[in-house]
């Protein structure tokens, strides 16, 4: 009885640093999409900056300024979201390095 109940939380832990794991793929992946979001709004900042010395008028001029701010504030948002999953990806990290050694606790009582 005491054997099966400790396969099986071997089996729970194996599953939950599966998914954790998983999660933290996600999270990379996320990251990466964020990194193209900057790169993209850094190739928009440009082109924008470029259009604003050809303006013919203010309203044209503040709509390119406008664009530009915005396109900062996505950086800047995507910079925020960044660490954020980076944080995640690090409490995720310990929680399998938790999990690794309760796995071995286990697997050695078995043994």
């Amino acid at each position: 009885m005491e054997v099966r109940d400790l396969e099986d939380e071997v089996a729970g832990l194996d599953t939950r640093a599966n998914n954790l794991n998983q999660e933290i793929n996600q999270l990379e992946e996320a990251i990466t999409e964020k990194k193209n979001v900057m790169k993209d709004a850094g190739i928009a900042i440009k082109k924008y900056e470029a259009q604003q010395g050809k303006v013919r008028n203010n309203r044209e001029f503040d709509s390119l300024s406008k664009e530009i701010e915005f396109q900062n504030l996505e950086i800047a948002l995507a910079e925020k979201r960044i660490k954020e999953f980076k944080a995640q990806i690090a409490a995720k990290k310990e929680m399998i390095d938790g999990s690794q050694a309760a796995w071995m606790s286990a697997r050695m009582t078995l043994s």
